[in-house]
């Protein structure tokens, strides 16, 4: 490596020479004992301390290899998928879609305010719940909406005003 002092050295250099000898097999102890008369660990520590990470036995520092995995994962995805212009169209939109305005559609086509009923009482707000039928008797109500050209749910309130008013 030369007749540098372990302080004065460019970590750069340091780091390709401690590649090129681990490449040739050399143990990392053995490099820094040897060819920098330095204790075990010394130059292991200082690469750590200037961002380099040991990969595949070899010193990379780490934010390039964040870059090149970055770089190999956006290749990857580029061949796998080639988006179409309407593809790209679409999630353009999507990236640009105003929540606020969204929010706005869900309140008015959600069933809680587009629910029409023939029954007339004095409240008409609806609510959404779920119920537990049995499967026979839901299919009949099913089948008599649909021949009396109601919703499921009119049907079920008809129902239940039936019921509560015997």
């Amino acid at each position: 490596m030369g007749d540098y002092s372990v302080n004065n050295m460019d970590m750069t250099k340091v780091a390709e020479y401690m590649n090129s000898e681990l490449k040739k097999g050399r143990t990392q102890k053995d490099i820094e004992i040897n060819d920098f008369g330095v204790n075990e660990k010394v130059i292991k520590n200082r690469l750590d301390r200037k961002g380099y990470k040991k990969i595949n036995n070899q010193w990379v520092l780490e934010h390039e290899q964040l870059i090149n995995t970055t770089n190999k994962t956006t290749e990857i995805i580029q061949e796998k998928k080639a988006f179409n212009n309407d593809e790209v169209e679409k999630m353009e939109k999507l990236l640009t879609l105003d929540i606020n305005i969204l929010n706005q559609m869900i309140n008015e086509y959600t069933t809680k305010q587009t629910t029409s009923s023939s029954i007339r009482i004095k409240d008409t707000t609806t609510t959404v719940t779920s119920l537990r039928l049995n499967q026979s008797i839901y299919s009949l109500i099913k089948e008599t909406a649909q021949i009396e050209g109601i919703g499921i749910s009119e049907m079920i309130n008809k129902c239940m005003l039936d019921y509560l008013n015997k």
